[in-house]
């Protein structure tokens, strides 16, 4: 959707330009239809064209706009940034091109600069949904939970229909200790969308964290009745035996997750970790 508002705006600015060279509303044109096309390699080389023939276009922003969305689809997440980058040169509070590259910011796991984008939407507009929400979770990646607190929050206090927001805030409650209120929060979730197993994963993690580990591993059940692939499910079941001290229950579920395509190192240093930091809880 962000993508296809910038080129609309492209397209009516092309159309309204007659200052502009033919041959460069031709290759900004044809760049269009390319990305439109899923042609990505074919619409990034178009557009730079069009932005050497004419490189100090103030137009150049939607163009290097679009070359961004290109770049993100071909899975080229440093050279999207560099472009929305370049976008915003021209143009720095361009809403949709903040929030895409703030999602590659997330992507990327440099949550810093994430917030620094969505905190400049916000800034504009305060209750901008998306950007609310990415940010939440931003900080909460970065353990600021305060911050994420008051996020998702505003988020679901604006848009009390918001499903993430609320799955989120549960998360946040959780890694706060306020287990109550995460318990709440995600059980009136579960209630609203009994086949979603992400929201049963949530409230285990939850009950695991509050020491209610039976409870969690009935979640786990629930969710892995719901999604018998999920990863995640094998893994939690392992930290919950671990963490027991049941290596060789933690073991066989490590081993499942590893069957699913986790990777087996990880898996051993996970065991491994746990079983270390039990011979030091015991000296």
């Amino acid at each position: 959707m962000i993508h296809r508002l910038i080129i609309f705006g492209l397209i009516a600015l092309l159309c309204s330009a007659s200052c502009f060279s033919q041959t460069y509303k031709e290759l900004a044109s044809e760049g269009i239809d390319s990305l439109e096309a899923g042609s990505y390699d074919a619409a990034v080389m178009l557009m730079q064209r069009a932005i050497e023939l004419e490189p100090e276009s103030a137009y150049n922003v939607m163009l290097f706009a679009n070359i961004g969305t290109a770049f993100r689809e071909l899975g080229k997440n440093e050279d999207a940034i560099a472009a929305y980058s370049s976008a915003l040169n021209y143009a720095p509070l361009l809403t949709p091109v903040l929030q895409s590259r703030a999602v590659l910011y997330v992507e990327e796991r440099e949550y810093r600069k994430a917030i620094t984008d969505l905190s400049l939407i916000l800034d504009v507009d305060s209750v901008n949904e998306n950007a609310l929400l990415l940010r939440g979770y931003s900080h909460n990646c970065m353990e600021q939970y305060a911050d994420a607190e008051r996020d998702y929050e505003k988020l679901c206090r604006v848009y009390p229909d918001n499903k993430e927001g609320k799955m989120g805030l549960a998360i946040v409650y959780g890694n706060l200790g306020k287990y109550e209120e995460a318990t709440q929060m995600v059980s009136a979730l579960a209630v609203a969308f009994p086949e979603d197993a992400e929201v049963y994963m949530i409230r285990a993690n939850i009950e695991f964290g509050a020491g209610y580990d039976k409870l969690a591993l009935s979640d786990i059940d629930i969710a892995r009745s719901l999604a018998p692939d999920n990863v995640d499910s094998y893994l939690l079941e392992g930290d919950i035996y671990a963490a027991g001290g049941d290596f060789k229950m933690a073991e066989a579920a490590y081993d499942e997750a590893v069957r699913r395509g986790y990777p087996l190192e990880l898996a051993k240093e996970r065991l491994r970790s746990y079983k270390e930091n039990r011979k030091n809880i015991k000296r």
